[in-house]
C-alpha cells in the first residue's frame, strides 16, 4: 500500500497491516480513522509516523454505528465491515454535507439524505450521499 495524495503522495506504507484490514481504494483520502480493532488503529498510526503526519490524523476506537462524529467534518469516508448496515444509525449526528460509504450491497438513503451516485468496483459498491430531501414531483 502507498499514500495516494497530499505532501506524502507515493510513499509506501510499511507497517504490518492486520489481515482483517481491506485497503481503501485510491480515491479516498482519510484523516479520521475509526475502528473497533486496536491493531488496525496501531497500524494506521505506524504508517503515518514515518510520513511526519501522525499529528494530522484523529484515531477513534469505536464500533459502528456507535461513533460520535466531530461537528466540523465536511466529508465522511466510511468503509464499515461488508454486509447488512444500519445506515441511518451510522449517519446519526453526521453534519457533513457529503458521505461516501463502501459496502458490498445497495443501501437506501435514510431520511434527510439523498443517494447522488453509486459505482461498483468489483465486490465493492461505493455510495455517495448528500444532505437534502428528494423532490416529490
Amino acid at each position: 500500500m502507498r499514500v495516494i495524495g497530499g505532501v506524502a503522495r507515493g510513499r509506501p506504507l510499511k507497517a504490518k497491516i492486520p489481515s482483517t484490514v481491506r485497503p481503501t481504494t485510491d480515491y479516498a483520502r482519510e484523516v479520521y480513522f475509526v475502528d473497533s480493532d486496536p491493531a488496525c488503529l496501531l497500524a494506521a498510526k505506524a504508517n503515518l509516523e514515518p510520513l511526519s503526519m501522525d499529528g494530522e490524523a484523529v484515531f477513534v476506537r469505536s464500533t459502528l454505528p456507535f461513533w460520535q462524529p466531530s461537528p466540523d467534518l465536511n466529508l465522511v469516508l466510511a468503509d464499515p465491515p461488508y454486509g447488512p448496515l444500519d445506515l441511518a444509525s451510522v449517519l446519526r449526528n453526521v453534519t457533513a454535507q457529503r458521505v461516501v460509504i463502501e459496502n458490498d450491497r445497495h443501501m437506501d438513503a435514510p431520511e434527510g439524505w439523498i443517494v447522488t451516485k453509486t459505482k461498483r468496483y468489483g465486490t465493492t459498491l461505493v455510495t455517495m450521499l448528500e444532505h437534502g430531501e428528494e423532490d416529490d414531483q
